[in-house]
């Protein structure tokens, strides 16, 4: 695909340009911040330093390196491209090339996408000893394979270190034997019962190295953790309660960055009279908005209205003023990034971006979301990443700290919900030291509305710290079943799950799920082991508190 771009026009102008109509009802500037360097209190492998490529660390890299390289676990929180990713990459890059005692490293991340991401960038320092590996869905059962035969660095989510590897533990003895980091990226992902799932999945990892390395003699006995986040509340807090051990938080930003300036965005009121909706639906001719009475249809010709109800006067739609934006940015020469919270809703914002650019630009603008094909997403994320394409839509797929190169702006279409999340959308764009734009378009729901006419709020207000809860029972409990699969389920195990693991056994146990085995000679304590045949890891869903599938219908049966 060939890139005509226009000179890009300075994004005050852009804005000035576009918000017309008292569209524009805050601007914040953000100044820019001077980098902070600082030397590692011990230096890395020349090779490695090299393969890194980078003259020297900032001050909050070369604690967390410091800190993991001392076998201390760190939680790093700093803003988006502050290059997080190196605080993980140095000491896995160190170990995995120690020539006396090399070591492996399982990365784990919330997306195949992000993980995939990551894959490029080890598999781009070509370090002798550093072998990279995806281990996800879309691998065939060959590169699996391959994986664990050979991988040093593994890259993977949840479910897969689930189902793939936590219950065929002893193919990966090797691995697991030597495993010396632990990373969980995008830490703030990991929250509510998302979270508490995988705070279980961390502890069965944990207890699975120590029965691997239980014949070792070596001085670490348990593997690092190396947590990232951009946007989170308390990070140590979560990372403890994921990891299940104590962390330390850096979150002293070092990192330089350009103006970053925000806007929010509110759509103009609507005339009481019937006018022309200017989006096109991908699947049907454009659609009059009108208003009668407090009704307000602004629908597409899908063969299916909705009316939206306003009790005061009703703004135009936010998808419309978001492909205003993000067809204004491109043509004015930025690359820019548009978050829609539905995949409906992305389809539509990208063909009514197409259509108001010129036929030269807008083959340049493409929408991204869950649904499509391995293919397909590596194709978008390749000319992302290579600047192929001026615009793309997106739900919170790529949200997440994907590497889509540099972006000049990005277009919130709504409140996300959190202030997490607003800063972490905003984040995408200015990756590269350059002036940024984030503008938020303030929906018709009330949150969105009160943000626009209190705007300082969304300044003042600190992240939310993400919460999890691995008491609760409805997930306690299937771990503890996967864990007794996994290897029998002793009086020892308290270190992992301290104050849950007597209870836990005794329910499975009162449940027919688990039962107890007395000691015998080669047993000095009892041990609790599954009861059931099968995986149970099979039926335990990680997205929420129960594997069970409902369907939901109406009183004559029909769904």
């Amino acid at each position: 695909m060939t890139c005509l771009a226009p000179v890009s026009v300075d994004l005050d102008l852009v804005l000035a340009d576009l918000g017309t109509g008292g569209r524009l009802v805050h601007l914040e500037r953000i100044a820019a911040r001077a980098a902070r360097p600082a030397a590692l209190a011990r230096p890395l492998p020349p090779a490695v330093q090299g393969a890194l490529g980078v003259d020297g660390f900032w001050c909050h890299q070369v604690e967390a390196v410091d800190l993991a390289r001392a076998g201390r676990s760190v939680a790093v929180a700093t803003g988006t491209a502050s290059g997080k990713s190196l605080c993980f990459r140095a000491p896995i890059a160190e170990t995995t090339t120690d020539p006396v005692h090399p070591g492996t490293a399982l990365c784990l991340f919330p997306t195949k996408a992000l993980a995939r991401d990551q894959l490029q960038a080890f598999a781009e320092l070509d370090l002798p000893g550093l072998v990279a590996a995806p281990f996800d869905g879309d691998c065939s059962p060959d590169e699996r394979a391959w994986a664990r035969r050979h991988a040093t660095v593994l890259c993977t989510n949840p479910e897969m270190l689930h189902h793939g590897l936590l219950p065929h533990h002893r193919r990966w003895a090797t691995f697991l034997m030597r495993l010396r980091y632990v990373v969980v990226d995008e830490l703030h992902a990991f929250r509510g019962v998302f979270g508490s799932h995988v705070a279980h999945l961390l502890r069965r990892l944990r207890r699975l190295v120590a029965v691997h390395r239980s014949g070792l003699r070596t001085a670490r006995t348990e593997p690092t953790l190396v947590a990232c986040s951009a946007t989170v509340g308390e990070p140590a807090a979560l990372a403890a309660a994921l990891w299940g051990s104590p962390v330390t938080a850096v979150t002293d930003d070092g990192s330089p960055r350009g103006e970053r300036l925000v806007a929010l965005w509110q759509p103009p009121l609507l005339d009481r009279e019937r006018t022309t909706a200017p989006m096109v639906s991908p699947t049907g001719p454009p659609v009059a908005t009108e208003r009668a009475g407090t009704a307000l249809v602004d629908e597409y010709d899908t063969g299916r209205s909705r009316t939206r109800w306003s009790s005061g006067p009703t703004r135009g739609s936010a998808h419309v003023e978001t492909a205003l934006l993000l067809a204004g940015m491109v043509e004015a020469g930025h690359r820019a990034i548009a978050f829609v919270r539905s995949r409906r809703g992305v389809e539509l914002v990208a063909a009514d971006t197409r259509r108001r650019l010129p036929d030269a630009l807008a083959g340049t603008v493409r929408p991204y979301r869950g649904g499509y094909l391995p293919a397909e997403r590596r194709e978008i994320e390749a000319e992302l990443h290579g600047s192929a394409l001026r615009g793309v839509v997106t739900t919170n797929a790529l949200e997440l700290g994907v590497d889509i190169g540099g972006l000049d702006a990005c277009v919130l279409d709504g409140f996300p919900g959190t202030i997490a999340s607003f800063w972490q959308q905003a984040g995408r764009a200015g990756r590269e030291r350059r002036q940024s734009l984030a503008v938020l378009v303030a929906g018709d729901d009330q949150l969105d509305q009160w943000l626009a006419a209190h705007p300082g709020e969304l300044f003042a207000r600190a992240p939310e710290p993400a919460v999890i809860n691995p008491a609760n029972p409805y997930v306690l409990h299937p771990h503890l079943r996967c864990a007794a699969f996994e290897a029998p389920l002793t009086h020892d195990d308290e270190r992992w799950w301290p104050g849950l693991l007597d209870d836990g056994v005794r329910d499975l146990v009162a449940g027919g799920v688990l039962q107890v085995r007395r000691p015998t000679g080669r047993r000095r304590s009892p041990s609790a082991v599954v009861a059931t045949p099968g995986y149970p890891a099979d039926g335990v869903g990680l997205r929420s508190g129960s594997g069970r599938e409902v369907r939901i219908t109406a009183v004559d049966g029909t769904p």
